[in-house]
């Protein structure tokens, strides 16, 4: 480590772009300093390991129009796999090259800090890039030990990591779009967000604007880790517990009594309406309108994070046409451009982040393909490869192939569909190969092996079903998930508490569910009132009696049609079942990685229904997941526990949530599996049903 500091104390005296990383930080009278972690600011989807021969990041680094830059700080820890020999780093803000680093992982942790002056960043952009090129040793050369040495990482450890900024206030006015940078740049990590409803207790959009606030937050900051505090009209904050940052919302003359915004704000409300007030380091984001409706469209318009903010500090807003997220369907073909903006790979992974349905159930052996059409530089048999992966876990690997009459050739990778979880998914592939010279690179000479992907590189997704469970049992955090779809208009959040509460612990797990899905419900209904409407209803019960309905069954129908309800009933039970049947063979290994029950089969019914988030099936089919706890320090333990718990298989009896053609073929593709001894039979079944229909047609004919 003494060595490694003395390196890159010589390499940014030459640089002149960086410090030491003992410097004293410079200060001066009116000066701040903010201190961002680097998870804070990761992009969406994106952990923080750099993976395979090549790699890179990138990060955001935000300045403020209300800032003017005095010294900015960048602070890397980082450790490194055993498979390498050599770590090359490169450091690059917007496209200009700012140094190189050469790391020997030793398997401790590494820092390097690296300082920029406020006119580089100002004159290069303020997207900070770190690439990372793995040295493999000499014996993996060939493509089947390159794929041995896919392993080869280096982990930026992100908790450790910073973004430091020293800055002095400026007298410039922000604008609602500063606000979406503020959300962005990561600042008010470590800052309560106040919720501050000045409409009244009886108004039925309280706390649905609340949550829309707290969806649009989420989304436009990519993290779900800030912690919100509810206030209604009659417990606004005092002087003393004002957050920096509050998101405020009412009408007119509610605004006028109880904020300090000035005249010229206030008379502008003639329809859906934001402003920015900030005022002494305090910002105050506020949402208005004529009415509640017009209320409601704002509060849509700042939860949708395709809806930029606009350049003015108050005024209307009118919503705007977007593109809808990509929604995938069971057994389709689609096309790699529909996720991915990338041409080429190879200076990284190929990234596909793709969005999976809530509580999907796929067959044992079900498999997805991505077909790609690549023009690549020519190679010998064993000297290229690609490393699939899914979410992080090794999947498949494939040697490239060399041809001299073709100008492309295609590659077929298959990966497992249980692979796959309930929300975003990321499908990356490793790129390994001989390396290239260029003299015009921000990596030195050296460039990476790269291939271009063809406009016909298609991903190919296996089939699966949907489900819901039934009756009476406890609810895994991670199937949460299906009450966004829709848009959230067939969920509601009912929040029962006996005593004021500021509804953090509620907050908490809608952020979760809103950054896992990656879009906004702004049709979800939250209330205080205890009656069900809607199928799906989230009810918090802290301090009162929870008002569940009576356990019942199932509406009946004619003979027929239930008969194929049970026959559906069985074979989804046998698909579940086949999908965990290898887990719970082997339960010791299980419980290590995946946290398998080890007992008897997970999808029994008449489990016990004791615990959190108890789930209840009414008469007519609507679900209550009842989050009952004594107390509100008793909701946040619950929560937290709850929260933390790792992935599991669904508990209690479940059914198709739409019978289809598609879905009955899965069923019987499941019976199949689970019986194979059935499909002969069932063929001879057919044959003598035909042979009987002939033989009775010849009989007539006789």
């Amino acid at each position: 480590m003494k060595s490694l500091m003395i390196f890159c104390f010589g390499l940014l005296i030459m640089t002149g772009t960086f410090t030491h990383a003992w410097a004293e930080p410079y200060a001066t009278r009116g000066t701040k300093t903010v201190k961002v972690p680097l998870s804070v600011l990761l992009p969406q989807g994106r952990d923080t390991t750099l993976r395979g021969q090549w790699d890179k990041i990138s990060f955001p680094l935000t300045i403020l129009e209300t800032q003017r830059a005095n010294d900015i700080q960048i602070t890397l820890s980082m450790t490194h796999s055993g498979q390498i020999d050599i770590a090359n780093l490169w450091v690059s803000l917007g496209q200009k090259a700012l140094a190189t680093i050469q790391l020997q992982p030793n398997g401790a942790p590494q820092q390097v800090v690296i300082s920029l002056t406020p006119e580089l960043l100002a004159r290069f952009g303020n997207i900070l890039t770190i690439a990372v090129r793995h040295q493999l040793p000499n014996s993996l050369s060939l493509s089947e030990q390159r794929v041995e040495a896919a392993e080869a990482v280096t982990e930026l450890l992100a908790e450790h990591s910073f973004f430091e900024l020293s800055y002095t206030p400026t007298d410039a006015a922000p604008t609602l779009a500063t606000a979406e940078a503020l959300m962005r740049s990561g600042q008010m990590y470590n800052h309560a967000i106040q919720l501050v409803s000045l409409l009244p207790d009886t108004a039925p959009s309280d706390l649905t604007l609340a949550g829309m606030l707290v969806q649009g937050w989420t989304l436009r900051s990519g993290s779900d880790s800030y912690q919100y505090r509810f206030y209604s009209a009659e417990r606004t904050p005092t002087a003393g517990n004002r957050s920096q940052i509050q998101l405020i919302y009412g009408l007119q003359d509610a605004l006028r009594q109880h904020t300090n915004l000035p005249d010229d704000y206030l008379n502008a409300i003639n329809g859906p309406y934001m402003a920015l007030h900030h005022h002494q380091g305090h910002w105050q984001l506020i949402l208005s309108g004529r009415n509640e409706q017009e209320l409601l469209d704002a509060g849509r318009h700042f939860a949708n994070p395709a809806q930029p903010l606009p350049q003015y500090s108050y005024g209307l807003i009118s919503p705007q046409a977007v593109a809808q997220q990509p929604q995938v369907s069971s057994g389709s073909r689609y096309p790699v451009q529909l996720f991915t903006q990338q041409l080429h790979f190879g200076d990284e992974p190929l990234v596909l982040p793709l969005m999976m349905p809530a509580n999907f159930l796929v067959n044992d052996g079900e498999t997805s393909y991505v077909n790609l059409v690549l023009s690549h530089p020519k190679v010998t048999p064993g000297e290229a490869a690609m490393v699939l992966r899914v979410n992080g876990d090794y999947a498949n690997s494939m040697p490239l192939r060399a041809s001299y009459w073709r100008s492309k050739q295609h590659y077929r990778m298959n990966f497992p569909m249980t692979l796959l979880r309930p929300g975003l998914n990321n499908i990356s592939i490793e790129l390994y190969g001989p390396e290239q010279s260029h003299a015009m690179s921000q990596t030195g000479n050296i460039v990476p092996f790269t291939a271009d992907i063809a406009a016909t590189s298609a991903i190919q997704l296996g089939s699966w079903v949907n489900y819901l469970t039934q009756f009476e049992q406890q609810l895994p955090a991670d199937q949460l998930l299906f009450i966004t779809e829709k848009n959230g208009r067939d969920s509601q959040l009912t929040v029962d508490f006996a005593e004021d509460s500021e509804l953090g612990d509620i907050w908490q797990l809608l952020s979760r569910l809103t950054l896992q899905a990656r879009e906004p419900m702004t049709e979800l209904l939250i209330t205080d009132n205890d009656k069900q409407l809607r199928p799906f209803n989230l009810a918090f019960h802290v301090g009162t009696h929870s008002h569940s309905g009576t356990l019942g069954t199932m509406t009946t129908g004619n003979t027929a049609t239930t008969t194929s309800n049970d026959l559906r009933q069985i074979l989804l039970a046998l698909m579940a079942n086949s999908r965990h049947a290898e887990e719970e063979i082997t339960a010791a290994q299980a419980q290590g990685f995946f946290q398998y029950p080890t007992s008897a089969s997970p999808w029994s019914a008449g489990l016990s229904a004791e615990g959190f988030a108890t789930l209840t099936t009414q008469k007519n089919g609507w679900r209550t997941i009842n989050f009952s706890t004594a107390n509100e320090a008793s909701l946040q333990k619950e929560m937290a526990i709850y929260l933390s718990q790792p992935v599991q298989p669904t508990r209690g009896i479940i059914e198709l949530t739409l019978p289809s053609r598609e879905g009955d073929l899965q069923l019987l593709r499941a019976g199949f599996i689970a019986y194979p001894f059935s499909l002969p039979l069932l063929i001879f079944s057919l044959v003598l049903v035909l042979a009987l229909i002939l033989f009775r047609g010849l009989e007539k004919r006789a």
